[in-house]
């Protein structure tokens, strides 16, 4: 090339990316871009119009542009956004006196989202147990379970494929037959500290349990000095036509934990609790940032 440098090519320039680029494939996205909802349809980006059977995965209970909805939004931005749970704010305070006004409870753990609930309330079972002797601490869940995909949720989900990638899990959850005898094995009055169900297990199929089941745990987990979590997350706020599930069984569980249509498609979660919980919890034995702050509260109440 008598003596000239050989021309070296610019790397191509990466494409930009997509928003399916950069945002972590945990989930697999159908393929159209939604841009607008109203009632039960959504709307892509070309107009087409879809029914929507999902509904947000469970979230959207009152559909897409409910008018009281959007005005609730709007009222509550023109309030507070966010302080932090080191104060006070109206709007908690009256969304967590509405619910307890409706439920047996006593008092309102606010969060973000229902595994956050979930994990919260097994915290507390454990919190809670532990005084009630020092090696109290296993956690029973039913077979067909879905409590969520955090750490500790995940040990109590009844789904092999969500768990063997990050085993080995949290320890001191059991997941059993649906079955009182089976309950009743992993559930020692040494060693037990909780029983999580959800009254209408949904990932497990729809599945109702029967209140005579219901009963029986409520009957084993006292003997066993056991707390007994209802997880609603899917199945609570008037999907069995009362406001809660367990309104429809007879049974009064020790804890409760809602999420999904709290707050209208914002994230928010909440556990339910007696008194007799509440009070072994002190401060610093949890927390959350954001979980019941001024404008979530204020749109789910």
């Amino acid at each position: 090339m008598n003596g000239s440098t050989v021309p070296v090519a610019a790397p191509a320039a990466a494409p930009a990316p997509t928003a399916d680029d950069a945002i972590l494939g945990t989930y697999k996205r159908a393929p159209m871009e939604l841009v607008r909802g109203e009632g039960v349809y959504l709307y892509d980006a070309e107009g087409r119009r879809y029914l929507d059977f999902v509904a947000g995965i469970a979230v959207n209970a009152l559909g897409y542009g409910d008018p009281g909805l959007c005005a609730a939004l709007h009222a509550a931005a023109d309030g507070l956004i966010h302080t932090s749970n080191l104060y006070r704010t109206a709007p908690g305070v009256e969304l967590a006196e509405k619910l307890v006004a409706r439920s047996f409870a006593s008092k309102v753990f606010f969060c973000n989202s229902g595994g956050e609930a979930n994990e919260g309330a097994m915290k507390f079972a454990r919190r809670w147990a532990r005084a009630q002797g020092e090696q109290k601490h296993r956690i029973v869940a039913l077979r067909g379970a879905f409590h969520g995909r955090l750490f500790g949720t995940l040990a109590a989900t009844d789904r092999t494929a969500y768990q063997l990638p990050f085993q080995p899990l949290a320890g001191g959850i059991s997941i059993v037959e649906r079955d009182l005898n089976d309950v009743a094995a992993a559930l020692d009055a040494e060693t037990g500290a909780a029983v999580i169900v959800e009254p209408v297990q949904g990932e497990g199929g729809v599945r109702v349990l029967d209140p005579g089941f219901l009963r029986e745990l409520r009957a084993l987990t006292r003997e066993r000095n056991a707390a007994l979590i209802f997880d609603e997350i899917q199945c609570g706020l008037g999907r069995t036509g009362t406001l809660f599930a367990y309104e429809q069984t007879g049974v009064v569980p020790d804890m409760l934990t809602l999420a999904k249509p709290m707050a209208g498609g914002l994230p928010m979660g909440a556990v339910l609790m007696t008194d007799e919980i509440a009070v072994a919890i002190k401060p610093g034995d949890h927390g959350t940032t954001f979980g019941g702050g001024p404008f979530v509260a204020s749109v789910a109440s």
